[in-house]
């Protein structure tokens, strides 16, 4: 059997980017099998024209947007551009439903990365956001694999509208990934595309197709299954609508998965979304600020893990509410009561490092404490012939006995871990001679 590496495992764009500057719109990018072993690289944007409604009442005026749109290689060359001019009417922005224009191009690409870089620029206001973002490109090669899924609140029949036409279809991206409870069913689409299924003209061929949603513990939500699939072709492209409506407000994953029933191939792909049960509720309840935001990945950078800190830095100042929301939630024991008992124990932990240890969370002892909790037993070593700086040994019950050592290098009270007998940590049997 062979197994092709996950798709978005390893994603550059997790979650879609928020521009920077003041003017406001979403960025996202999928990745296809292109043409002649190049790779298909679709990039999406979205700008909610409620942004630059200035009173309750803006039926007359309209908006000129500059957009500019550049792939640059590695190397710094620009792979490919364009300029496009857009104008559109206030009458209905303000409205209950979203405002938002959408659009986006497709480039065939053999490099291995390249940047990002959008530019829209209002020209009445001279507002302007921008979006540079480095990402690699995926390489499609003979054997099964499958594409970025497209997620999106909306599928019809294709028409006119050629921009986003797919397989008879029209799918129009949900750039930012957030869809929302619309108390009628929520539900999100995703599209995507299989290549190179088992198949010889005048013999039938199947493949299975399993998707499931998981929160950011990992615990699987939704878990449906194709078992079996007939497939006309080597390629095949599928949409799936997935249902919201048990979801609470949170971040979630989409977990694809396809396996070829000639050749027992199977590969994978992973894409990230938010779910809004609350689309009312604009206020955030956590104060984000620059300093707010590096307060609160400090208080779960030794628990979350390091998908979990990246997905944090590319979510917006909701997505990052919902985040920690769901983050607390995620590791609640018992989520039938009223308390966290998990959270409290731990911010009980971060508060005593902050008092009782130099340098504090940040410090070898604050991550040791706030990881594994209070020691068992502490000893302290600094009076001894055959130590000339302060020594302290932690002794836990963690799968048997296990101790860390720390010594205070500098006599400052900053003690330093130099050796321990746990095997995720740092061993070092001559540790203690630092303190000698």
């Amino acid at each position: 059997m062979v197994t092709v590496v996950l798709a978005g495992a390893d994603d550059d764009f997790q979650l879609p980017v928020q521009s920077e500057g003041k003017l406001s719109f979403s960025v996202d990018v999928c990745q296809f099998e292109g043409a002649q072993s190049a790779t298909a690289v679709e990039v999406y944007y979205s700008i909610d024209l409620n942004q630059f409604v200035t009173q309750p009442v803006d039926s007359g005026k309209k908006v000129d947007l500059m957009i500019h749109l550049a792939l640059i290689s590695p190397t710094n060359d620009t792979i490919a551009s364009f300029n496009d001019e857009k104008s559109f009417s206030l009458s209905d922005a303000g409205k209950e439903s979203f405002y938002s224009f959408v659009d986006g191009r497709r480039f065939e690409m053999s490099l291995d990365a390249a940047t990002l870089l959008l530019t829209v620029k209002d020209e009445v206001s001279n507002r302007e956001g921008t979006v540079e973002k480095f990402f690699r490109v995926r390489r499609f090669t003979d054997e099964l694999s499958i594409s970025d899924p497209i997620l999106s609140a909306q599928v019809q029949k294709a028409g006119g509208n050629r921009t986003f036409e797919k397989s008879g279809l029209v799918i129009v991206p949900a750039v930012a990934r957030t869809f929302f409870d619309t108390g009628n069913e929520p539900r999100m689409f995703a599209y995507f595309e299989i290549n190179h299924l088992s198949f010889t003209e005048g013999h039938e061929s199947f493949y299975s197709l399993q998707y499931q949603v998981a929160n950011l513990k990992g615990d699987i939500l939704l878990d449906e299954s194709r078992p079996r699939l007939q497939n006309s072709g080597v390629n095949s492209a599928r949409v799936e609508a997935i249902p919201l409506t048990d979801f609470k407000s949170g971040i979630y994953k989409l977990i694809l998965h396809v396996a070829d029933l000639t050749t027992n191939n199977v590969c994978a792909a992973e894409r990230y979304f938010t779910f809004d049960s609350e689309k009312g509720i604009d206020d955030l309840l956590l104060p984000m600020t620059a300093a707010d935001e590096k307060k609160y990945l400090d208080q779960i950078k030794y628990i979350a893990s390091q998908e979990e800190k990246k997905l944090f830095h590319q979510l917006s100042l909701r997505g990052k509410q919902q985040f920690l929301l769901e983050f607390w939630r995620s590791h609640d024991p018992d989520p039938e009561t009223s308390e966290n008992e998990f959270m409290i124990e731990y911010f009980r932990r971060f508060a005593f490092c902050e008092k009782e240890f130099a340098g504090g969370i940040n410090s070898d002892m604050g991550r040791i404490y706030v990881t594994y909790g209070p020691p068992l037993e502490v000893v302290r070593e600094f009076s001894k012939l055959e130590f000339t700086k302060p020594v302290e040994v932690w002794t836990y019950a963690l799968e048997g006995k296990v101790e860390f050592v720390f010594v205070d290098r500098h006599r400052d009270g900053k003690y330093g871990l130099v050796h321990s007998t746990h095997r995720d940590e740092f061993n070092n049997p001559n540790g203690q001679k630092e303190a000698q």
